[in-house]
């Protein structure tokens, strides 16, 4: 890999602890990835030996979890002992709150932050995240760039939901985890909020080398690129996360653009889950940091060629112990990859799909209210009410909201959404809850 060799640019050793970390990591990886199925999953237990261990001294949740399933971190760790335990679902993540965090972590996995997912399932759920979880995502994104060759020296153009500012930006590198380990070209980063057209105009005069954006952003922005007939002659190659790539998108992007798209699963709790393949293009589950399950309605493991829901337990977070978490997502069991990698496979992931707003004047955004609303609960928690005689009154915010049904009335929708706010204030407050009945 000419410019994307992970040298750190550095003498030896390397002096940053940071980047000493996720170099150890990625060497590892690289390793671990061809090591046979068994043997992987043996590691598997082992960790979640350890994991169990931590958590039944720190977690009242886990303890009480294992306790109801009369299982200890024995039992559980060992093969198809995992099982033993209940799926824990997204509803169940709101009802228990901050039980759900560990009353201590070790120092080497400080220090902690909190994640907020975005609600597109209409359950958005707090996470606790350590530094270890935090390591493992940076490395797993080093895996998926070396796996994929990129050339760190290109433009690299991101049109996500995010973004910190409301404007355009530009850095001088790619960022963490990439300045850590190699030197890069410049990136450039778009709110998601920005109208399409205006997502072609920018991409023109960036002219990347890669894009990295959502699928339905995605689909959009490639008609528009279409119509107005603007080509990127740098760009090699697309990059899509946090929903599913139709094989329309696919072709649309190859046919438009010249270029593959290569997708990431990931969620915000639990970091990147599984990346696809450049040999056979099945999806590779982390399985250094995460057990992924695919089952049945009746809770029986889906078998090659099987659809069924995703169910992943996180090896590393001994902040928030996530065993067997339920994303609500449906994905099909991949086979033996031809890679050679014993790395476990996905063939067809079944993710959250969103449509696009459409504005009477024509213009294209993509949804934003579920990341406003949680900008406005973020900015209410940290922003008490202080009163003249220095008082201070915590704000929470709850939202409820409904997807209106064809010809459906008014009142219907409303009726919707004023149960799905009770439910919010009735499971915790500080949430926004789409209605599912």
């Amino acid at each position: 890999m000419s410019n994307t060799r992970l040298s750190c640019g550095q003498t030896y050793p390397i002096p940053n602890p940071q980047a000493a970390m996720l170099w150890a990591l990625t060497s590892q990886l690289e390793s671990s990835q061809w090591l046979a199925p068994d043997v992987i999953a043996d590691r598997q237990r082992l960790q979640l030996h350890a994991l169990l261990n931590h958590a039944v001294h720190h977690s009242d949740y886990v303890r009480e979890c294992l306790a109801q399933a009369g299982a200890s971190p024995q039992t559980v760790a060992m093969p198809s002992g995992l099982q033993r335990l209940p799926v824990l679902t997204r509803h169940a993540v709101q009802s228990a709150g901050s039980r759900m965090f560990a009353s201590g972590v070790p120092r080497s996995h400080l220090p902690l932050s909190e994640n907020r997912t975005s609600g597109s399932s209409g359950i958005p759920v707090a996470i606790r995240r350590t530094a270890m979880s935090q390591l493992f995502w940076h490395a797993f994104i080093l895996r998926e760039h070396r796996w994929f060759k990129r050339d760190f020296s290109l433009p690299l153009a991101i049109i996500r939901a995010d973004h910190p500012g409301a404007k355009p930006s530009l850095r001088n590198s790619w960022g963490v985890p990439v300045s850590l380990l190699a030197s890069s070209g410049p990136s450039a980063t778009l709110p998601i909020a920005t109208d399409v057209s205006e997502q072609g105009h920018w991409l023109q005069q960036i002219n990347p080398g890669y894009l990295l954006t959502y699928p339905t952003n995605l689909a959009a922005l490639v008609e528009e690129l279409q119509r107005r007939s603007i080509r990127l002659p740098r760009l090699r190659q697309v990059r899509t996360i946090s929903e599913t790539v139709s094989p329309h998108v696919r072709a649309q992007v190859r046919s438009t653009l010249g270029v593959e798209i290569v997708d990431t699963y990931s969620s915000q709790e639990l970091g990147i889950i599984a990346i696809q393949c450049p040999v056979g293009g099945l999806y590779h589950t982390m399985a250094e940091n995460l057990i992924v399950e695919v089952l049945h309605d009746d809770g029986s493991a889906c078998q090659v060629g099987e659809t069924g829901r995703v169910v992943v337990t996180d090896l590393s977070n001994l902040a928030t112990p996530l065993l067997r978490y339920e994303l609500g997502d449906y994905a099909e069991v991949g086979s033996k990859c031809a890679c050679g990698r014993g790395l476990p496979t996905l063939k067809h992931i079944n993710g959250r799909r969103r449509n696009m707003l459409v504005f009477p004047d024509g213009r294209r955004h993509w949804p934003m209210f579920t990341f406003v609303a949680q900008r406005l609960i973020n900015a209410m928690h940290d922003q008490p009410l202080r009163t003249g005689d220095g008082i201070v009154i915590a704000l929470t915010a709850t939202m409820g909201w409904a997807k209106v049904r064809p010809g459906e009335e008014l009142s219907g929708v409303i009726t919707r959404a004023d149960h799905a706010l009770m439910y919010g204030k009735t499971h915790g407050r500080d949430q926004y809850v789409m209605a599912t009945d």
